[in-house]
């Protein structure tokens, strides 16, 4: 996994996909999400093979300004997380 000239910051650590793994998500100014999959190795060990899933969740397609207002959680009733962006003004 490789984020190059980003800051350690902006990744959440989530379970997405529902499968009580948690899976790395790197937030971008503009909200878009990319996704690694917390998939175990191959073998005897429990090691975690990061599967890339790329861009999951497509932002506001403009600068937000501030990522700290990106949240994650269950909104919908489907084992997957949701994203969502909260700001206090308009």
């Amino acid at each position: 996994m490789s984020i190059v000239g980003s800051k350690l910051t902006y990744l959440e650590i989530v379970d997405i996909n529902g499968d009580f793994r948690a899976d790395c998500l790197w937030v971008d100014m503009t909200g878009r999400v990319r996704t690694w999959i917390n998939q175990r190795d191959v073998g005897k060990n429990l090691v975690p093979y990061w599967n890339p899933a790329g861009v999951t969740h497509p932002g506001m397609g403009r600068n937000i300004g501030i990522r700290e207002n990106v949240f994650f959680g269950r909104l919908y009733n489907d084992n997957h997380m949701d994203v969502s962006f909260i700001r206090d003004s308009l």
